[in-house]
């Protein structure tokens, strides 16, 4: 199986749960297989809920027998330097300071910022030094990650 119809499969179950599927990874070697599921929730997901979301996901495949293999499935949360991939991700981290590398003609260009906003379509960033604010397309974006703050 491969992990678009797996996404398609576990997503559900953990929406019903409350629970984003952040990310899906299927690794397999000789007969051995490794489904490692990335889950979140608004205001950060707690072991106890990660935990729930793992034995929903295993029941799911038990009771399916999707993988054919032996597989090793892993559920954790993205951990707070995970890159922002969608508009989703974006909308979560509105306030915090990140750094987004994105096209700009041929070029990339790194920009530092706080999200102020963000929607389908756009992030609203309000620059490092404060002074002024940028518009990027997320369709420009290449790749984006939280910075962690002390």
């Amino acid at each position: 199986m491969r992990p678009e119809e797996l996404t398609a499969v576990i997503e559900p179950v953990l929406s019903d749960m409350g629970i984003d599927l952040v990310d899906l990874y299927l690794h397999g070697r000789g007969g051995r297989t490794l489904l490692r599921i990335l889950v979140d929730e608004p205001g950060g997901i707690s072991i106890r809920r990660v935990s729930q979301a793992s034995r929903a996901i295993s029941d799911l495949l038990d009771q399916k027998d999707l993988i054919p293999t032996r597989y090793t499935l892993e559920v954790s949360s993205p951990g707070v330097d995970r890159p922002l991939k969608n508009s989703r991700d974006f909308i979560r981290h509105i306030g915090r300071l990140v750094s987004v590398q994105c096209q700009v003609g041929e070029t990339t260009e790194t920009l530092v910022g706080r999200i102020r906003k963000a929607d389908e379509e756009t992030v609203l960033l309000a620059m490092e030094n404060g002074t002024q604010e940028k518009i990027v397309e997320l369709g420009r974006i290449q790749s984006a990650v939280v910075l962690l703050e002390f």
